[in-house]
């Protein structure tokens, strides 16, 4: 609402336009943060419940994730300063939701072999002799 409020304001695209920026760039740095400053893995947090996977491997998801939200900010900029605004526009509305559900996939992927196997999850008790 904020930066639709300055484009409203100041009849000024470019509030809106960095407003995808912005709010990537925030989501890349809290990521970074809470994990360098606080110690607090947020993609680990909010997936152990679901995942078991090794330490490596939540610091690689965090780090992952914060560098796509960078290069989705980065991207966005570009779009916008580079093409049309009808261009822009569907941009921001398909391309970056393309590109987080291809990253998200991705990411799936890359954690499929951690996961356990139907064997491994239905362990049997040992049965005493």
């Amino acid at each position: 609402m904020f930066f639709g409020g300055l484009t409203i304001f100041f009849q000024n695209e470019a509030f809106i336009i960095w407003k995808v920026t912005v709010v990537n760039l925030l989501f890349a740095i809290g990521l970074l943060v809470s994990n360098y400053i606080f110690k607090k893995n947020l993609i680990k947090s909010f997936l152990q419940e679901a995942l078991t996977l090794p330490e490596n491997v939540w610091n690689r998801l965090n780090l992952a994730w914060a560098a796509f939200f960078t290069f989705s900010g980065a991207l966005n900029i570009y779009v916008a300063y580079n093409f049309e605004l009808d261009t822009w526009v569907n941009f921001k509305v398909f391309g970056l939701t393309g590109l987080t559900f291809a990253f998200t996939i991705v990411t799936i992927f890359s954690v499929y072999k951690y996961l356990p196997t139907e064997e491994e999850s239905e362990k049997k008790p040992e049965q005493s002799n």
